[in-house]
């Protein structure tokens, strides 16, 4: 037998607003079944909106390289101080 789930019970797995949920009722992106005001959707039909969800996220979760940092935080970064630039060293021939 098919599972339903209430739109409260929905908005909770996929971890969105119920009116998210009704929108997407609304605009037919999402079954549902309606019986007077009651509104059930079929379990089955998140898993779809799941897979998507997973698919947008994934490129996200790799890693980023950062570019090495120039002028003063490059210089602070290869062990300069600021005590040594404040004694003369000014390290860049400004």
């Amino acid at each position: 037998m098919t599972e339903f789930l209430t739109v409260a019970e929905a908005a909770g797995r996929l971890r969105v607003n119920e009116r998210t949920i009704r929108r997407w009722i609304d605009a037919g992106e999402l079954p549902a079944v309606r019986r007077g005001r009651v509104i059930r959707i079929p379990a089955a039909a998140l898993e779809p909106i799941l897979q998507v969800a997973l698919a947008a996220v994934a490129p996200r979760a790799t890693v980023t390289r950062r570019r090495p940092p120039t002028g003063e935080f490059a210089q602070l970064a290869r062990g300069s101080t600021l005590a040594d630039r404040s004694a003369g060293d000014t390290g860049g021939g400004r």
